[in-house]
C-alpha cells in the first residue's frame, strides 16, 4: 500500500494552559536539538568522529534524569526523540555532502514540533500527547501564508491505508 502525504493548514485555540505547554514543547526541542548539535561539533572537533543518533537518545533518558534538566520530562518524549532524529540526517547528509552544516536553533524563527504516533483528530480537536483536553482547531478554507498570528499552525500527516487518519503531524509556528 502506498504512502499518502497530505497537508493540512488550520488555526489553534489553545488554552492559556495550552499556550505554555506549546511554548515549553517549541523550548524543549529547541534546547535538545542545539545540546546536541553542540555535543556532536565538540566530539568531532576532538576525534573527528561523534556519536550516532542511538547514543544521543540513551545520552537524552539520562539528561532528562539530570536535576537541572528535569524539565525535559514535561513534554512528549517522542517529539524531543525526533528531533535527534533531525539533527542526525542533518548531519549526514552534511557529511554526505547533501546540505551544508547543521545551524543551531533560534526562538526567532519558525518554531516547530513534530508528534510521531498517538494522534487523533476528532471533533474539531486535535489530540497529541500531554494535552489531555485536546487542542481546539479551526480548518482554513482560504489559501496562501497564514503567519499573521502565533495560533496558525500547520499539520501534515501520513497515511498508510485507504481510510487516511492522522498518525503523525508536526506543529509549526511562525514564518
Amino acid at each position: 500500500m502506498n504512502t499518502i502525504f497530505r497537508t493540512y493548514k488550520f488555526e489553534l485555540q489553545p488554552t492559556q494552559e495550552q499556550k505554555v505547554l506549546l511554548d515549553k514543547h517549541f523550548g524543549c526541542i529547541r534546547y535538545v536539538y542545539n545540546h546536541f548539535l553542540n555535543e556532536r561539533k565538540e566530539q568531532y572537533q576532538e576525534n573527528n568522529k561523534s556519536d550516532n543518533y542511538y547514543k544521543q537518545a540513551a545520552t537524552l533518558t539520562e539528561l532528562k534524569k539530570k536535576e537541572e534538566t528535569v524539565w525535559l520530562k514535561e513534554v512528549n518524549s517522542q517529539s524531543l526523540q525526533f528531533a535527534l532524529r533531525c539533527l542526525d540526517t542533518a548531519y549526514l547528509n552534511f557529511f554526505r555532502g547533501k546540505a551544508m552544516f547543521p545551524r543551531f536553533k533560534s526562538k526567532k524563527n519558525k518554531n516547530t514540533f513534530t508528534v510521531p504516533q498517538f494522534v487523533a483528530l476528532e471533533e474539531n480537536k486535535l489530540y497529541i500527547p500531554k494535552f489531555k483536553e485536546g487542542l481546539k482547531i479551526i480548518t482554513s478554507s482560504g489559501t496562501g501564508d497564514n503567519t499573521g498570528g502565533d495560533t496558525n499552525k500547520t499539520l501534515a500527516t501520513k497515511h498508510k491505508s485507504v481510510k487516511p487518519e492522522a498518525q503523525s503531524i508536526s506543529i509549526a509556528v511562525g514564518g
